[in-house]
């Protein structure tokens, strides 16, 4: 999966349909504000499709831009998280710092040609 950047522009809303596809860091929306097809799992889509219908258009966007804005904190909080394991780790061997860098960097560019 490419990782997607924080987008730090609010959704834009209004009278109708979003004009344009909305993204966070692993949100995307189609042109009507809905999410991709199966972004948050069965149960969240039929949540969201069902509140998405009760809600008017310019609301709806309020709530994708907030739905985005926890998706992101909570992805730079794990990321975080993981990066202060690794440091940790890689704390009790001060030499392989420098291949894990080129290592680590190889991967992430291998994953994300996929």
């Amino acid at each position: 999966m490419e990782r997607a950047w924080v987008n730090s522009a609010p959704v834009q809303g209004g009278e109708g349909p979003l004009s344009t596809p909305q993204t966070g860091m692993g949100m995307t929306t189609d042109p009507d504000g809905c999410p991709t097809p199966v972004l948050w799992g069965r149960q969240a889509e039929a949540l969201a499709a069902a509140l998405e219908r009760e809600l008017p258009p310019p609301l709806w966007a309020r709530v994708v831009e907030l739905v985005a804005a926890v998706e992101d904190h909570a992805i730079q909080v794990t990321i975080a998280e993981g990066d202060d394991r690794v440091a940790r780790v890689l704390a009790y061997f001060p030499g392989i710092l420098p291949a894990w860098h080129a290592v680590s960097a190889y991967l992430e560019q291998e994953s994300l040609a996929r």
